[in-house]
């Protein structure tokens, strides 16, 4: 009977082992599903990545399909708009420029701690404001 019970608890560490690599690999099914959607990916991989993270991984007609891809079925990527990427741009070069200032980076810091990490458009009024007081002082 000892062997029995010694196969038994085997098999249940076993078990315990693969139900916590299933869980792994549903949690990385649901990274890739959020990843492929900011990325435009073909729908068939966002099924595919969906059925993955619900454990729904019997799903072998799905994963036989995935490639090739066509690129005439991808979104466009990146997923922002032009002007989205045009106004951070500007952005990134205005702070760069209020960086680049020592003294200003305390006046920086202090209008972003001001706002708190939600209000990022306050922050940017802020920002904005410290950026030409910096300006203003250094007269340019």
């Amino acid at each position: 009977m000892s062997a029995l019970a010694n196969t038994i608890r085997q098999l249940s560490g076993s078990l315990a082992l693969l139900r916590a690599e299933r869980e792994r690999y549903q949690a990385l099914c649901a990274a890739a599903y959020q990843l492929a959607g900011t990325m435009n990916a073909p729908v068939r991989f966002l099924d595919a990545f969906a059925d993955g993270a619900n454990g729904e991984i019997e799903a072998q007609q799905k994963t036989d399909d995935l490639l090739p891809v066509d690129p005439k079925e991808t979104g466009a990527f990146p997923a922002w708009s032009d002007a989205e990427v045009e106004g951070w741009k500007r952005d990134a070069e205005r702070y760069q420029w209020a960086i680049s200032l020592e003294d200003n980076a305390e006046t920086l810091y202090a209008a972003v701690v001001s706002c708190g990490p939600r209000e990022t458009k306050h922050i940017n009024i802020e920002i904005d404001s410290a950026i030409a007081l910096g300006k203003e002082i250094n007269h340019e």
